[in-house]
């Protein structure tokens, strides 16, 4: 399981706190699914067809290993990818006006 820490029209990074060493056994992603959590109210999902692994970082501070993903999507793909970001930015900002 991995955490979502960006994500943009051309890739996402992750984060986990164990080392999947997914990097070095698969390069090639034939499907990213992209779901987050229903306990934070989301309703929605984001499905990528095709991408890479494209760097692995470790950050000792936090002891987090980070992934970069490279997709290509498709148009349908970015229309896609462009209204998930939108639903997650309006969530972080009516999250953040109803803690003040």
């Amino acid at each position: 399981k991995f955490n979502i820490k960006d994500v943009s029209l051309s890739g996402m990074l992750i984060y986990s706190k164990i080392d999947e060493k997914i990097s070095k056994h698969i390069k090639q992603i034939d499907s990213i699914a992209v779901l987050p959590s229903l306990a934070e109210g989301n309703d929605f999902s984001l499905k990528i067809k095709k991408g890479e692994f494209v760097r692995t970082t470790y950050n000792k501070r936090h002891n987090i290993f980070f992934y970069g993903v490279h997709y290509m999507p498709t148009s349908r793909e970015e229309e896609a990818i462009m209204k998930f970001i939108r639903k997650r930015e309006l969530q972080i900002l009516r999250k953040g006006v109803k803690k003040k």
